[in-house]
């Protein structure tokens, strides 16, 4: 018995079993089904989230990371200009 039509296979003369739908009407309604729908849909909702998520941490970490590089800079910029100024007094 076949579990998609519950009829019993179609036999030719020459005694073959050949299937009630072709192939591609079978991948057609694969489609057609609400779990699958609803499966690729929570999937590409999904991938976005994540893809959207990593493009925010990216944007905040290269952020973060600009403003602490200035800070550093400006501390070792502050610190040689003590130590030239030191140096130049003690002369």
């Amino acid at each position: 018995m076949n579990p998609v039509t519950s009829k019993p296979p179609k036999v030719d003369s020459e005694m073959k079993v050949t299937a009630s739908r072709p192939a591609s009407t079978h991948v057609a309604t694969w489609w057609r089904s609400l779990t699958t729908r609803v499966t690729l849909f929570t999937l590409v909702i999904f991938l976005a989230s994540i893809w959207a998520l990593a493009f925010y941490a990216s944007r905040i970490l290269r952020e973060d990371m600009q403003r602490q590089w200035g800070e550093q800079q400006f501390a070792t910029a502050s610190f040689m200009a003590a130590e030239i100024s030191s140096d130049l007094d003690s002369r």
